[in-house]
């Protein structure tokens, strides 16, 4: 059931309503090539949707790479910076948090993504930026596994990385995959 502010896929077909993206896979596959339950549904948070939001100085928009073909990327500054993606109304159930970003070489080694329920943190990962996420693909775009959560009904999430302004990083999209119960 979407609401106003998501958009459905459904893979080949792409039908937009909003902002978050909720896809039937049929075409969603790991690093062996195995292919999730087509009933398997993702949510994804991009960089340029309402749900995401930044916070400090010298962030650029990126145009040529990325999931949605557009990245952000931060430049080392004084202050300090922040990423935040968040997904509300998801239905409750077992999910694993998936993240997208563009690498390069000179990017951060140790950039921290925290995952929140209502509660608190419950989870996350340190991701080098420096090389590319390689746990799945999905659309064309590789995402690697952040971690595994399980919410109940009308709880949010929130997937924070908090850092330093001295940091070079990207951010770009954040999803979450809907596991069978």
């Amino acid at each position: 059931m979407a609401r106003s502010g998501f958009q459905t896929i459904l893979i080949p077909i792409v039908v937009l309503i909003g902002v978050m993206g909720v896809a039937v896979l049929s075409e969603f596959k790991n690093q062996e090539g195995s292919v999730l339950d087509q009933d398997t549904a993702v949510i994804i948070v991009d960089d340029g949707d309402p749900d995401f939001h930044i916070r400090g100085a010298r962030w650029s928009v990126m145009n040529e790479a990325g999931y949605g073909a557009d990245y952000r990327f931060h430049q080392p500054t004084r202050y300090d910076i922040s990423t935040e993606w968040f997904f509300v109304d998801v239905p409750a159930g077992t999910y694993d948090v998936i993240a997208t970003w563009v690498p390069y070489s000179f990017l951060d080694y140790d950039v921290p993504y925290q995952i929140f329920l209502s509660g608190g943190k419950i989870g996350g990962a340190r991701v080098d930026q420096r090389f590319g996420p390689i746990d799945i693909t999905f659309q064309g775009t590789s995402w690697n596994v952040l971690d595994r959560v399980t919410i109940g009904t009308g709880e949010q999430i929130r997937v924070l990385v908090d850092e330093p302004g001295r940091t070079r990083m990207t951010a770009d999209a954040v999803g979450l995959v809907r596991l069978a119960d």
